[in-house]
């Protein structure tokens, strides 16, 4: 991972497919519904309305199911992958049980490597969905965290 020739990529990620090599290489059919995600999303689309123009054109998800998760979509618009680079080591085992994958929050190094494949969306997009999700949440969802629970941490 420190060199960056790490090839493995063990869970399958919407609009790629594993050719013979082990390396990602774009599937069209799903590229397409990643490029609609983020358009919807940067013409000012919320999430609800992406899943329900998904929905709506029968667009099948990742897993083979016919509903759309707000989950699925958050992740297919936040993930480095889409723009051809890889994030490495982002969850871990910890040695000690119960051994369940959890999120490396700085327990362990983080390994960026860019060009690992092809993009299906250019970086700018990529950028302006992520400053348009964190301006969003600023706006909706700032003032129900400051506020002050009465019985927070109390029961």
């Amino acid at each position: 991972m420190q060199n960056g020739t790490s090839l493995l990529y063990n869970r399958r990620c919407f609009g790629y497919r594993k050719n013979e090599n082990g390396t990602l290489e774009i599937c069209p059919e799903e590229a397409e519904v990643v490029r609609l995600i983020f358009d919807l999303y940067l013409r000012g689309g919320s999430i609800l309305s992406i899943i329900k123009e998904l929905e709506n054109r029968q667009i099948q998800t990742p897993s083979g199911k016919k509903k759309w998760c707000t989950q699925t979509v958050v992740k297919i618009l936040t993930n480095e992958k889409y723009i051809g680079d890889t994030m490495w080591q982002k969850s871990f085992t910890p040695a000690v049980l119960p051994l369940r994958n959890r999120p490396n929050r700085g327990e362990l190094p983080k390994y960026y490597c860019e060009g690992t494949q092809e993009a299906i969306v250019s970086k700018e997009d990529f950028i302006a969905v992520k400053n348009l999700m964190r301006e969003r949440e600023e706006k909706h969802y700032k003032k129900y965290r400051n506020e002050k629970k009465l019985f927070y941490r109390k029961i």
